[in-house]
């Protein structure tokens, strides 16, 4: 962070360690001058913040320090800081509308990598949404629970049709008589099943995903058949 930013942080208060933007040419009077407030050391800072910047990974030691539920912002390298990871106890949690909290692990992020890699490759291929194939990787490779898995797949399919989408549409190839309607459907559409999906539990959402699943590969196979 430089000095620059701080005034651009409104109703937040910033705190620095002494010497961190040193050697990026930033002295401790460019911060206290943009109004921050200034600690001897990253400990003092540990106990005062809810959000953490920092360039390198912080070191088993200063992960002991960080308060509970504050938010880390910073380079990791998880495979060569394996104490760090362990130290920060990354986990995932939501809770259920019941009030039960669900707390889950990522695992085998590269076996989930190659199950995005799929679903894109048969997305380009057959012209098919990926979405199916990404909540499979997700929910069989990296062990995520069922919402946990759909709603990720769903966040990751807005942004990459966002990015796409404005590119179709300045080559003109979005008729907007057509796109409207349709979008109109699905938004309609996916906040219905947004509120169904908050109120549903995990093993409800994996049955109704089987079945639609199912009958995806069945009109496949029927196309590709003739039928």
């Amino acid at each position: 962070m430089t000095p620059q930013t701080i005034p651009r942080l409104s109703g937040m208060s910033v705190i620095v360690e002494r010497g961190a933007g040193q050697e990026a040419g930033f002295p401790d009077s460019a911060y206290e001058k943009a109004g921050a407030s200034m600690v001897d050391d990253a400990g003092s800072l540990y106990e005062k913040t809810d959000v953490i910047l920092k360039v390198q990974p912080p070191l088993p030691a200063e992960a002991q320090l960080f308060r509970q539920g504050s938010i880390l912002a910073s380079l990791l390298h998880p495979k060569s800081n394996l104490d760090v990871v362990k130290e920060l106890d990354l986990r995932g949690s939501y809770t259920e509308l019941d009030g039960s909290l669900v707390e889950y692990n990522a695992t085998r992020p590269k076996a989930g990598l190659l199950g995005m890699l799929a679903a894109g490759m048969i997305s380009g291929l057959l012209g098919i949404g990926s979405g199916t194939f990404k909540v499979i990787s997700m929910d069989v490779a990296m062990k995520l629970p069922m919402k946990v898995s759909t709603t990720t797949s769903n966040f990751m399919i807005g942004v990459t049709a966002a990015a796409s989408a404005g590119i179709y549409f300045v080559r003109g190839d979005v008729n907007p008589f057509i796109a409207a309607p349709v979008a109109v459907g699905v938004l309609i559409g996916a906040s219905v099943g947004t509120r169904l999906l908050m109120r549903a539990r995990n093993p409800t959402v994996r049955k109704v995903f089987a079945v639609v699943l199912a009958a995806s590969a069945v009109e496949m196979i029927a196309r590709a058949l003739g039928v």
